[in-house]
């Protein structure tokens, strides 16, 4: 069975570590469904780098619920800016969607 992820944060870091495998050597198990991204510019970078992600979905960070309703990702992979990471897990939690986080949070991030 393939998981469907989207990637929170379309950073090198989350390319290289996690995008990369997924579409080579873990692509019977991974699909890469959805990139919310606040930059335009690293949507060209991901395609220019692995083209089969030219096709997907493009979304602001803004618009999370909505890429959630329409990719149905069973994963978010969360790999942004370590402020966004909150917004990110408790959205994934909102929607019962697993969530993965590139590095730890800071305890301070839960603060509200």
């Amino acid at each position: 069975m393939r998981k469907r992820y989207a990637v929170c944060g379309v950073s090198n870091r989350a390319l290289k570590m996690f995008v990369k495998p997924m579409l080579s050597l873990f692509q019977e198990h991974a699909e890469v469904v959805g990139l919310p991204d606040p930059a335009p510019r690293r949507f060209e970078v991901a395609g220019g780098l692995y083209p089969s992600l030219k096709e997907l979905p493009r979304y602001k960070p803004e618009e999370l619920e909505r890429m959630i309703q329409e990719c149905r990702p069973d994963v978010l992979l969360i790999a942004g800016r370590d402020n966004t990471h909150v917004h990110n897990v408790l959205a994934a939690l909102e929607q019962d969607i697993d969530s993965l986080v590139d590095k730890p949070m800071a305890a301070g991030a839960l603060r509200r």
